[in-house]
């Protein structure tokens, strides 16, 4: 089911009215959440190909609410898996490293310590970047608190939207919001 933000004189507004004809089918408009300001009235439609129930109608808010939801979700997952959570720098340089990366990076930089290695290189988006085991162990164990923490807000954003019941609080709802600060590290 489709659903547009419509607005119409409040002198106009129908909650159910017929909208077209085709192939013979009369097709309907459905409005629900209305608010009125200033004579216009603020609601949201669909339009069915017969005429709605009164059960039809009064299980639209909570389907559309759940649709709301389900949009604000995905876009909040996005976010979190985007540049704007899932990177980090060294030496003025930006990227990721995902979980398996990280831990694997760790074990080889802790096989070149044992080893005597003085010198382990880092690659991040590309770029080699030397540095002492220990300074890796010590980076890529702040990334992986950093990332923790971020699966975390994402994971309070997702149930503080589905703590909402209102369709425009979920969508004015800031997803972005609280994450930590990007990390920095000079080597």
């Amino acid at each position: 089911m489709n659903y547009v933000k419509t607005s119409i004189p409040a002198s106009e507004y129908k909650a159910v009215e017929p909208s077209k004809q085709l192939s013979g089918k009369q097709f309907y408009y459905v409005r629900f959440n209305a608010q009125e300001k200033d004579g216009i009235v603020s609601a949201v439609e669909t339009e069915l190909d017969h005429e709605p129930t009164a059960a039809e109608i009064e299980a639209m808010p909570a389907q559309y609410l759940a649709r709301v939801k389900h949009f604000v979700a995905i876009a909040t997952e996005a976010h979190a898996k985007s540049e704007a959570v899932k990177v980090f720098e060294i030496n003025s340089v930006r990227g990721w490293l995902d979980s398996e990366e990280r831990g694997s990076i760790r074990r080889a930089a802790a096989d070149k310590a044992s080893e005597g290695r003085e010198v382990f290189t880092l690659y991040l988006s590309g770029v080699g970047i030397p540095m002492p085991p220990a300074k890796v162990e010590e980076i890529l164990k702040a990334v992986e608190v950093y990332a923790s923490d971020c699966h975390d807000k994402t994971e309070e954003h997702k149930a503080a939207v589905e703590a909402l019941a209102d369709p425009d609080e979920v969508q004015r709802y800031d997803y972005t919001a609280g994450y930590p600060e990007v990390l920095s590290f000079e080597v």
